[in-house]
């Protein structure tokens, strides 16, 4: 028994790493074609992409942990219902809270775009990667959901299939949009297209490996969300005033309120990947 878990766990971190490393690979490249099509001041437009993810680390909740565990307690017991009432809250979670911090740059990307100072020409262009990242960056976190299923059952190999799969996506959907003269755009259209190959692929595997499994937000349940907040509350609502304070910082300066650029610094710095 101990040399098949062995086995297993070797299985499991070979998939993963070969999967991340074939998505590492296809990103590098989608990278040095953006750079090359784009110019080094379209592509820098990019930054505007990594200061988005880094307040969108913060709607992630810490949930996901939190669905692995229960996902997999339930999956022990063959109890889909329980399980999609957990991830469903979850799932719920992660729109309403990305709602707050992504609604704003969506409905306001143009002053949005002017917090990370495009030149002139490149304006339209950053409002526009901004309003396909925000809704692109929620519902990457929503769909998380189908990863969680994934290792919670030690499935590793569709995740590193579905992480190969995207990367490719986002790879064509990219040079996609160059050639349709979307700009900088085009690495949003990207990032969409690998969100959402990743999740049909992990959705169909997950699917399979526990049928009666579901994310979808209607699924969720009072109890469903008792059982997420009974874990990490304080990380929870530490999270939570954080994305009060983001959100607050960025509706001012959207409102052309006198803001600190400092301030939204910091509070994008004060974010932690893990809580």
């Amino acid at each position: 028994m101990a040399g098949s878990t062995t086995d297993r766990l070797i299985r499991a971190t070979i998939w993963h790493a070969a999967g991340r490393t074939a998505a590492g690979l296809l990103g590098l490249a989608n990278a040095a074609y953006a750079f090359h099509a784009l110019g080094a001041e379209g592509y820098g437009l990019l930054a505007i992409v990594a200061a988005f993810s880094l307040a969108l680390v913060l709607v992630e909740l810490g949930l996901r942990l939190s669905t692995v565990h229960f996902t997999a307690v339930d999956a022990a017991k063959g109890d889909a219902a329980a399980a999609r009432a957990t991830l469903g809250a979850a799932t719920f979670l992660h729109l309403a809270a990305g709602a707050v911090v992504a609604v704003p740059f969506l409905l306001f990307a143009g002053p949005a775009a002017d917090l990370f100072h495009p030149s002139p020409g490149l304006r339209g262009e950053a409002a526009a990667l901004l309003r396909i990242m925000a809704p692109s960056l929620v519902l990457g976190n929503a769909v998380s959901g189908w990863t969680s299923v994934l290792v919670a059952l030690q499935r590793t190999g569709p995740v590193a299939a579905g992480m190969v799969a995207g990367g490719a996506a986002q790879l064509a959907a990219t040079v996609a949009g160059v050639r349709l003269g979307w700009g900088a755009a085009s690495l949003g259209a990207g990032f969409a297209a690998g969100t959402l190959v990743r999740a049909a692929v992990e959705g169909r595997a997950a699917g399979r490996a526990f049928p009666g499994v579901s994310i979808l937000p209607w699924h969720a349940t009072r109890g469903g969300m008792r059982r997420l907040l009974s874990v990490g509350r304080e990380g929870l609502l530490k999270k939570l005033s954080y994305i009060r304070g983001l959100d607050g910082a960025v509706g001012n300066a959207l409102r052309g309120v006198p803001t600190d650029d400092k301030q939204i610094v910091r509070r994008l710095l004060a974010v932690k990947p893990r809580g």
